[in-house]
């Protein structure tokens, strides 16, 4: 009879691990990159912590334009450490207790939605991890890559539509959900900025989330449709006066239904091809009828103050980071003409532009 299996031995951390450890982060926020990397590896090599050194090892490279060797880290950062989302994740993310070492689909980018390129380079890797909230059915570890025709940014590879699906099926995180009166103040003055331009009354807000903006827009006199993909944001929405829709931009059957104003708000940079979602919106608005486009701004002032360090490029969802020129490029192949790109103080590094449909309205 086979002898019963106990608990695994308790294996002691080396000597002077810990202090070691301590020291070489204090190295490497003061600047001493390879003191820093000598320790972690060292450390690795001794088995002490190895999805958290392997993690520190990735970041690393990274910075130094190792790609492949980041890419390499990472992915032994997650398989070495199934908790290793309690060490990296900011303090109350809603994944940090979430064991997260097994891998999903992905598939090879197209071309870039802005220019139809495909010759890319490299730009950088990271561990979604170590962000606010990250969805339990998308690979963590993540590339962008630069398109060389027009440096659009993009996920290379990216998550599957399988992956995608089963992401959105997850409770929203706590940040999305979340809203006060701060929120309704900021979509507010947004929806006054739309107003300006005199648009008529029917307005979608597609990815609405829990309708901050869907509520704005109905106390300030539209006639608000929200399409959400997650049901359980249908009792906010109705709450806020809006007509709720369950589905996604791309495959809800609007039929004969046309919009004056169109809301995307934190949407483009989600859909693996922006390009079709915005010949969608173009199909949906009446001629002279407005969209709003908030989207993560990769060349705006907290971009390039936050550096590797904005949360951005850690947001597992995101599948593309615009560039303003290249957002605008988008829409006018999608016969949408910028015509408004003041920025509000609704989100942090998000740029914002209203463009209008081309043709009269009323035409």
């Amino acid at each position: 009879m086979a002898a019963e299996s106990g608990p695994a031995p308790i294996v002691p951390d080396p000597p002077g691990a810990v202090e070691a450890l301590a020291g070489a982060d204090r190295a490497l926020a003061s600047g001493a990159i390879a003191e820093a990397e000598a320790t972690y590896r060292r450390l690795l090599d001794e088995g002490y912590l190895p999805g958290l050194m392997a993690y520190r090892l990735g970041t690393i490279a990274d910075a130094l334009g190792d790609f492949e060797e980041a890419m390499r880290l990472h992915r032994l950062a997650v398989v070495a450490d199934p908790c290793l989302a309690s060490r990296i994740a900011p303090a109350g993310a809603p994944h940090r207790l979430a064991v997260t070492a097994r891998f999903y689909g992905v598939e090879p980018a197209a071309v870039c939605p802005v220019c139809g390129g495909r010759d890319r380079e490299p730009m950088r890797v990271v561990n979604c991890l170590a962000s606010e909230a990250a969805p339990l059915a998308i690979d963590p570890v993540r590339r962008w890559v630069r398109c060389l025709g027009c440096g659009h940014a993009m996920a290379d590879p990216r998550p599957s539509a399988g992956a995608i699906a089963a992401a959105l099926a997850e409770p929203p995180p706590p940040l999305l959900a979340s809203w006060g009166f701060e929120t309704l103040r900021l979509a507010s003055e947004v929806v006054l900025r739309l107003r300006e331009h005199r648009p008529g009354p029917r307005l979608l807000d597609a990815g609405a989330g829990p309708g901050v903006m869907a509520g704005a827009a109905v106390e300030l006199g539209f006639e608000v449709s929200a399409l959400e993909v997650n049901p359980a944001f249908e009792p906010s929405i109705r709450s806020f006066g809006a007509e709720f829709l369950l589905g996604d931009l791309l495959s809800f059957p609007f039929g004969a239904r046309r919009f004056d104003v169109v809301l995307l708000g934190g949407l483009l940079e989600h859909l693996p091809d922006p390009r079709l979602g915005l010949l969608v919106v173009s199909r949906l608005l009446e001629p002279g009828g407005l969209v709003w486009v908030s989207t993560p701004n990769r060349e705006g002032a907290w971009a390039r103050a936050l550096g590797a360090r904005d949360a951005m490029w850690r947001e597992a969802r995101h599948l593309h980071l615009f560039l303003k020129s290249g957002l605008h490029r988008l829409m006018g192949h999608c016969g949408l003409e910028p015509i408004d790109d003041r920025p509000s103080a609704r989100l942090a590094g998000h740029g914002e532009t209203i463009a209008r449909r081309a043709g009269a309205a009323g035409t």
